[in-house]
């Protein structure tokens, strides 16, 4: 089980960092990548690379308007998958003055990014705003909208591809940037990293968390879910049909919910909502937000000390849901 961290990963602010993440591995790779990335990647046919004298440029937060005039101007917006459709497109009036996230300059091509991770929606009327930042007289073109998942399908696919023969700092910055996606959940199926890095920063809470999945790793009916969503799920395997296992609902979860919650899911809802009196009065301060979840107990992490504070409750989980023999 890899707990790995990147180069990339800091302990900023997600969507401050992400972009930065893409710009780093362009700005320090081969200018290959950089070409591939504009022409095979955001499909942009007009990129011309055979000019005389290298024309290449990288910055974050494109506060003042450019000066020099490239060719062609794009304006970019990176989104969640989910957020990467036109419903999800504001086209809402912003008066203030818009500054783009990033910019990629390559030759005759420059490009203007304005990122969002998570729930982060593109706004219209701000990508318009962008294009006031190029330089006069570029030929402005339409905007182009990719998502986070996209981007790391495309450098996967890169890095697999024997062809390109990029030099050792090349691949290792691209196996970095993928690492990276995936710790911060940027890929369609996330991993156990995803849960790891969102509370790396809090070595108690992400001890007990590792505790609790290689316990729980060691009984032969416990089925871990997957793909990971935003929490680690535990459910228990009642018979095998044809090599696929078939399973309860959860028993148990150790969630990003409220910052972290562990939550015991049980069959009965007079009992949970007891057992969570009883967990109320022994992790002072700990409190019950989603009261609709009426078979649901829930404890804050940053209550609980250790695995050994945790590990009845995961014990009485997995009893409650196990089935009858």
């Amino acid at each position: 089980m890899n707990k790995s961290f990147t180069i990339f990963d800091k302990y900023s602010e997600k969507e401050n960092n992400v972009t930065k993440s893409l710009v780093d591995l362009l700005r320090h790779s081969e200018t290959r990548l950089t070409e591939l990335f504009i022409r095979r990647f955001l499909e942009i046919e007009e990129l011309e690379t055979n000019q005389v004298g290298l024309v290449k440029e990288y910055s974050l937060q494109v506060g003042t308007k450019l000066i020099d005039k490239s060719g062609i101007g794009f304006v970019l917006g990176i989104t969640d998958e989910k957020m990467n459709n036109e419903k999800n497109r504001l086209d809402t009036f912003i008066e203030k003055d818009t500054i783009p996230d990033a910019m990629i300059r390559l030759n005759n091509i420059t490009i203007l990014i304005e990122a969002k991770v998570d729930n982060g929606k593109i706004g219209k009327q701000q990508l318009r705003g962008h294009v006031k930042k190029f330089a006069n007289g570029e030929i402005i073109k339409a905007f182009i909208y990719r998502s986070w998942q996209l981007i790391y399908m495309f450098f996967d696919e890169i890095l697999i591809e024997q062809e390109h023969n990029f030099n050792d700092l090349t691949n290792f910055l691209l196996n970095q940037f993928l690492a990276y996606s995936e710790n911060m959940g940027l890929t369609y199926e996330k991993t156990e990293n995803f849960i790891y890095t969102y509370f790396s920063n809090r070595p108690k809470v992400l001890a007990s968390i590792i505790n609790i999945h290689e316990y729980l790793s060691e009984f032969n009916d416990v089925h871990f879910n997957k793909p990971v969503t935003d929490c680690f799920g535990y459910k228990i395997v009642k018979k095998v049909v044809e090599g696929r296992n078939v399973t309860t609902n959860k028993f148990f979860s150790s969630s990003k919910y409220k910052n972290g919650t562990y939550i015991l899911h049980l069959q009965s809802a007079v009992y949970a909502n007891e057992l969570q009196k009883k967990v109320d009065s022994k992790f002072n301060g700990n409190k019950k937000y989603n009261q609709d979840a009426i078979k649901e107990v829930h404890i804050n992490m940053n209550l609980v000390e250790n695995f050994e504070q945790i590990k009845p409750y995961v014990d009485i989980a997995y009893q409650d849901r196990k089935p009858c023999n």
